[in-house]
C-alpha cells in the first residue's frame, strides 16, 4: 500500500468510471490556477512546488469515499459506432 509521499503516485493514467472527472479535471484545474497565479505575479513556476501542494489533495481524495459506477451503463459499440459517424470526417 502506498502513502502520501510514494514516489508511484504517477506511474500510471487510469481512465475508469469518472476518474477524468472527479480526479484528473479538478488536478488540471488546480494546475492551471497554480500556473496562472505564477504568471500573474511574475513569479518563476517550480514542479517541486505544485507536487508539494497537490499531494494533500491526491492524498484526500485517495482516502475520500467519492462513489464510482462498478457497472457500465449502454452499449459501447452502439456509442463507438455513433461517435464514429459522428466525427468520420474530422478523423479522415
Amino acid at each position: 500500500m502506498g502513502d502520501k509521499e510514494s514516489e508511484l503516485h504517477e506511474y500510471s493514467n487510469r481512465q475508469w468510471a469518472g476518474l477524468i472527472k472527479g480526479f484528473y479535471k479538478p488536478r488540471w484545474q488546480q494546475y492551471f490556477v497554480y500556473m496562472e497565479n505564477k504568471m500573474l505575479t511574475g513569479a518563476r513556476m517550480e514542479t517541486k512546488d505544485f507536487e508539494a501542494s497537490i499531494k494533500d489533495w491526491e492524498w484526500q481524495w485517495v482516502n475520500g469515499h467519492e462513489n464510482y459506477e462498478s457497472e457500465p451503463k449502454g452499449n459501447a459499440v452502439e456509442i463507438a459506432t455513433a461517435l464514429y459517424k459522428k466525427y468520420r470526417q474530422v478523423i479522415f
